[in-house]
């Protein structure tokens, strides 16, 4: 039996300072970090240790954006908690 999603017609409004897209298979760097060299084109990943973004900065990332397009759902959860 295949699943489909189904609106129910509700809305919710949530107020956030950032949103980002995540759709697809390879991460794309946001504007300017090519220029700070915190993107690896090559691996479509942020530059990270253990998920701390490199240079001075208090950024982190997780999951794909951390280590590529790998694993699923639960690889993030494991991934999450080394960052």
């Amino acid at each position: 039996h295949q699943q489909n999603p189904v609106g129910t017609s509700e809305t919710e409004t949530m107020p956030a300072d950032l949103v980002l897209v995540s759709i697809g298979y390879r991460g794309m760097p946001l504007a300017g970090m090519e220029e700070l060299q915190l993107f690896d084109n090559q691996k479509g990943v942020v530059a990270n240790d253990h998920g701390k973004v490199v240079g001075e900065n208090n950024l982190f990332v997780a999951g794909w954006i951390k280590r590529g397009p790998t694993g699923i759902i639960g690889t993030n959860i494991a991934d999450a908690k080394d960052t």
